[in-house]
């Protein structure tokens, strides 16, 4: 039985190896690697990136302890990076429901808090 086999179920893995089927089908490359999550085989995008197709994320290989670290923190930024995404999200609809002048202000005042934010974290990404 594989891994996968066991924490996914039978609909799941099937689903995995449909999307697996698809990218081979759009060009890209399986390769002879594993996702290090669901031992899924990896594939090699257009970029020449890893991604895995059962996981649908793109999958960066360390070659040393720097880059494990460096990874570590690009992969916590890309989680509050999504995180304050869903907030603006969620404020944006209060936004268009209020009406009340003060609490618009505190409301835009949050957004662009946020706003700033991600702008921060796509920087330190980038560099």
């Amino acid at each position: 039985m594989r891994y996968c086999d066991i924490i996914m179920n039978v609909d799941e893995t099937d689903l995995a190896i449909k999307k697996m089927a698809n990218l081979l089908k759009k060009g890209l490359t399986m390769t002879a690697e594993i996702c290090p999550a669901c031992n899924s085989p990896l594939f090699l995008d257009k970029n020449k990136e890893l991604f895995c197709g059962a996981c649908d994320k793109k999958v960066v290989k360390a070659t040393d302890d720097q880059d494990v670290e460096n990874i570590s923190i690009e992969g916590n930024l890309q989680m509050v990076k999504k995180i304050l995404n869903q907030k603006i999200e969620k404020i944006s609809i209060l936004i268009s429901k209020e009406s009340e002048i003060e609490t618009l202000n505190n409301l835009t005042t949050l957004l662009n808090n946020l706003l700033n934010n991600i702008s921060k974290i796509n920087n330190l990404i980038k560099n």
